[in-house]
Formats: structure tokens, sequence, C-alpha cells
């Protein structure tokens, strides 16, 4: 996802996130999580595994 730089309220910049995490598909949302994760909890132990898998519903 390309970053965007847009100006607006509060109420906008919220709307727009959450707008743009719609969006995306689970994986890139996972990916985006862990790369959260590697920039504020660098220096840190603490680590988030990726524990869930995608998998498609069967009909009937």
């Amino acid at each position: 996802m390309k970053p965007i730089v847009r100006i607006g309220k509060i109420e906008d910049q919220d709307r727009w996130r959450r707008e743009d995490l719609q969006k995306c598909t689970p994986d890139e949302r996972v990916d985006m999580l862990l790369q959260l994760q590697e920039n504020f909890f660098a220096d840190q132990d603490r680590t988030i595994v990726r524990v869930a898998h995608i998998k498609r519903m069967q009909n009937g």
C-alpha cells in the first residue's frame, strides 16, 4: 500500500485509516502488524508470531 498524505480533522483521519485497512487483504494486515512490531519493539525480546492461516470456506 502506498503512503498517502491527507490533511483533515481527527474524525476524517480515523475514517481514512479504517477505509485503508478495509482495502487491505488479511495477509497485508498481518504484514503491517508484523512491520509495526519490528519498528516499535525492535529492542525488546517480545515477538508476535503468526499462528492463523486463511482457509476458503467450502460450499454446502
